[in-house]
């Protein structure tokens, strides 16, 4: 008997062999197609676990859905379709001298621009970047990126004021336990203009959000606090009316009665939840 364990830390016992450098390569290439946070990038996976299904001997089902911003199943609603190429935010001035002025970077690391963030023109100069205490405090966001605060979560009860008050999108350095991953980039998912709903729909504004580290936050907030910071920025990043893929898949067995293994695609991470979706395939 052999033992896999799920993103939740949940027992799943398996019989015969597990072939861990199989299950390990497996996981590795789910999350690599994933990676580049896009909706075709999770296409692109849903359709690696359908193939490696029908190779396992499975029945297998690729579902297609719209990601509109506007079908609705149940009490939710499928998310706009999404997709980027190019996004970095490059500091033009500042009191305080930054040895590499690139704080964010697509290209560098996908986390680094927030799903589903746009940019009116593609590009923009002389962007002011003010801190979201400032803002609070009366500070003009007009036109600015808002640096929010380091445990200021990025979701819509803070992004649609800044919206109101016409700032044009924020920058993030919030990571949890920060302190020990002072390098890390939190992945930004669920950042919308609303708050009953997980993703941005049809009718959700447009934003740009950038994440950083705890350490360029740090630096960048100080920047701020002495005197101006400009920043120039790109993205050409674009919400459109696409389509999400989702697999189903069945293994007959003896019995008609039918046990369920559930686990979901669309987040990069491998334990969120490439580790799952793998796993179950393994365990039956």
């Amino acid at each position: 008997m052999n033992f896999i364990f799920d993103r939740e830390n949940t027992l799943i016992e398996t019989y015969g062999r597990v072939n861990e450098e199989k299950i390990m390569r497996e996981i590795k290439e789910l999350s690599d197609l994933e990676f580049p946070s896009t909706t075709p990038a999770n296409n692109k996976g849903a359709e690696f676990v359908y193939n490696l299904l029908k190779k396992e001997g499975f029945e297998a089902e690729l579902l297609r859905f719209p990601a509109d911003g506007k079908t609705d199943y149940q009490d939710k609603r499928t998310p706009m379709a999404w997709d980027v190429s190019r996004a970095f935010a490059k500091i033009e001035c500042s009191p305080i001298k930054f040895d590499d002025p690139v704080i964010a970077d697509y290209k560098r690391h996908p986390f680094s621009i927030v799903k589903h963030s746009v940019l009116q023109g593609g590009v923009m100069e002389h962007v002011p970047l003010v801190t979201e205490s400032q803002v609070w405090a009366g500070e003009d966001c007009r036109g600015a990126l808002v640096l929010l605060g380091s445990e200021t979560y990025p979701r819509s009860n803070v992004l649609s004021p800044l919206l109101d008050m016409g700032a044009i999108g924020y920058v993030s350095d919030m990571v949890p336990c920060a302190a020990d991953t002072p390098d890390a980039i939190h992945w930004i998912n669920a950042s919308t203009d609303d708050t009953h709903h997980w993703h941005v729909q049809a009718d959700d504004r447009d934003f740009i959000g950038f994440a950083i580290s705890p350490r360029i936050g740090s630096k960048l907030r100080a920047a701020v606090e002495k005197g101006t910071v400009l920043l120039h920025i790109e993205c050409d990043g674009r919400r459109y009316e696409g389509e999400m893929d989702a697999v189903t898949a069945v293994l007959p067995g003896k019995s008609e009665m039918e046990l369920w293994l559930l686990a979901h695609l669309s987040e990069p991470m491998a334990t969120d939840n490439a580790t799952g979706v793998i796993s179950a395939i393994e365990s039956l």
